[in-house]
């Protein structure tokens, strides 16, 4: 099993009855501790960004959350029924490249 899943996998609230993000002691990041494990696979998901666009373009960008993967393929590739390329994708190559668009260098 890789580590990475193990870090969902292993997740308990520890001493104060809270899960803590395991990168809290880093400066990148600043996650509280939460009562819910739900909220602490999100830290999780924020710092690993599990979830790949496939489109060659992109040179397998990253994305946090399945909802952010949606944005970029609906705004990015023009799929899920958003319309004639209202959006563009920033990696150079794509075919739905324009000089305006900045919004998905990030991968957020």
């Amino acid at each position: 099993m890789p580590s990475s899943l193990l870090l969902y996998k292993n997740a308990a609230p520890w001493a104060d009855g809270l899960f803590h993000c395991p990168w809290e002691h880093q400066p990148s990041c600043s996650h509280q501790p939460a009562k819910l494990m739900c909220n602490y696979d999100k830290f999780v998901d924020s710092h690993l960004k599990p979830y790949r666009c496939k489109v060659d373009a992109c040179q397998n960008v990253r994305f946090s959350s399945t909802g952010c993967l949606l944005r970029h393929e609906r705004e990015a590739h023009a799929v899920h029924g958003h319309g004639d390329k209202p959006h563009a994708c920033s990696y150079e190559g794509c075919s739905r490249a324009v000089p305006e668009n900045d919004s998905f260098a990030t991968g957020t």
